[in-house]
């Protein structure tokens, strides 16, 4: 079984969304489904692999709402299908459960959008373990969330959901008849996860996210147009027949999810991750660490997390293909080197587009003439390579001409770098070397 590639294969056989999109989106549905059962204690934190994934590209030709629309459906029918193996196990056991009420806690899981204290409201309400974020403006919630004064907790908020901590929230009284209508509460152990999608990150991410940490626990998966190799009409007989094929596949995930409840019932199921995979993880966290400590531009600092991400799609690669074995009565979820390839190949796409998304968020939102954030991400970029030339440095920097020029006279001025003239067939090429 391998519940990620049935999945991927059945949209990308309908639609000509990025496969990007598709297999986020699978793995989206694999962490809101089953991810809840699962834990990692040799984890810091005792990672739980909820993952939080923002599609993002140009408006329309991506396709990221038929996408959302798929990952929406899948879910709601995979959790159904759970609830109705549930109402069967019950009435064989003398009792009877009502559907109904499950339809409505489906529903429930559900937070769209709204207030840091709407949002608490319905949690306190509703008093499920988990929920799933679900945004198809996601952009525009982040907009508020920066400029009204009501949502300027929000993006707080979503940091302890995402780490499931507790907290207390003490509101204003006024208006309020008692002490108790001011204090709000979220639980601990909430298992929250994320599937929202937005235009380019940077008309929206501000570098005042990256430093609060905020934009280190999303996984934001951005297409450019030119990376689409095919285009299928919007006219075919053969759609009519893709919710059938996911309401298929969704009731081998709600089979599994009501199999996992029962293994979980009394504890979560733990993740053993095998010891080259550990290892390679360590390695991989400890890379990231040191572009913090040697570099510590904006990229660094946002990517310092992603052995985070690696990790949780280790965990959800095995879940999807079943990797449970019994040990002493005890189901023990295997993470092998196969499901870490797999996640690995997967962030790697994701991560080779993040150097430029940040870079983009630092040139659109900040003055070049005024701010020290872009000279010292230029001076990263030289620092990271040790020397590169001038073509490959305007490439990376993504900012003009003339204001590329402007930063690299002031770092000559301070004698932090130098510069090399290579002659190649008659031509010469600058090469920008660090000298600190």
């Amino acid at each position: 079984m391998n519940l990620v590639k049935d999945y991927v294969d059945i949209v990308s056989s309908y639609t000509d969304a990025p496969e990007l999109f598709i297999r986020a989106s699978a793995y989206f549905i694999i962490s809101s489904t089953l991810g809840k059962f699962f834990y990692c204690p040799y984890l810091v934190g005792h990672a739980r692999p909820n993952l939080w994934i923002v599609l993002s590209s140009i408006p329309g030709r991506m396709r990221r709402s038929t996408i959302t629309n798929y990952t929406i459906f899948t879910y709601k029918h995979a959790m159904m299908k759970f609830y109705q193996k549930s109402a069967e196990f019950a009435k064989e056991k003398g009792f009877a459960l009502d559907l109904e009420r499950f339809k409505n806690l489906i529903f429930s899981s559900f937070i769209e959008e709204g207030t840091p204290e709407g949002i608490i409201d319905h949690i306190q309400s509703t008093n499920l373990d988990a929920y799933c974020i679900i945004s198809s403006e996601f952009g525009s919630l982040l907009e508020r969330a920066t400029t009204r004064d009501y949502e300027m907790g929000l993006l707080a908020l979503f940091s302890k959901l995402y780490y499931g901590e507790g907290g207390v929230y003490y509101l204003s009284k006024r208006g309020k008849k008692n002490e108790e209508e001011s204090v709000r509460i979220i639980p601990e152990g909430l298992y929250v996860t994320m599937f929202s999608s937005m235009q380019e990150p940077h008309l929206y991410l501000t570098p005042k996210m990256i430093r609060q940490g905020f934009l280190r626990r999303l996984m934001i998966c951005y297409v450019e147009p030119n990376e689409l190799k095919e285009w299928k009409p919007p006219f075919r007989l053969e759609l009519k027949n893709v919710y059938d094929d996911l309401a298929n596949l969704a009731e081998k995930i709600g089979e599994k999810v009501f199999e996992y409840s029962n293994y979980a019932s009394t504890s979560r199921i733990i993740a053993n991750i095998h010891p080259e995979v550990a290892e390679r993880i360590n390695r991989y966290a400890e890379k990231l660490d040191m572009m913090v400590k040697n570099i510590g531009d904006d990229v660094s600092i946002v990517k310092q997390t992603q052995w985070e991400h690696l990790a949780k799609l280790s965990i959800l690669d095995a879940i999807s293909k079943c990797n449970i074995k019994t040990l002493s009565n005890y189901p023990i979820l295997h993470v092998d080197k196969e499901n870490f390839v797999e996640a690995l190949k997967f962030l790697r796409y994701v991560d080779e587009k993040m150097e430029n998304i940040v870079a983009k968020i630092a040139s659109y939102r900040e003055p070049v003439k005024t701010s020290f954030e872009p000279i010292e991400r230029v001076y990263a970029i030289i620092k990271q390579h040790g020397e590169i030339t001038r073509a490959e440095l305007y490439k990376k920097a993504m900012m003009k001409k003339r204001e590329l020029d402007e930063i690299l006279e002031t770092l000559l001025s301070a004698e932090r770098i130098d510069i090399k003239v290579q002659s190649t067939k008659g031509r010469h090429k600058l090469i920008y070397v660090c000298k600190e």
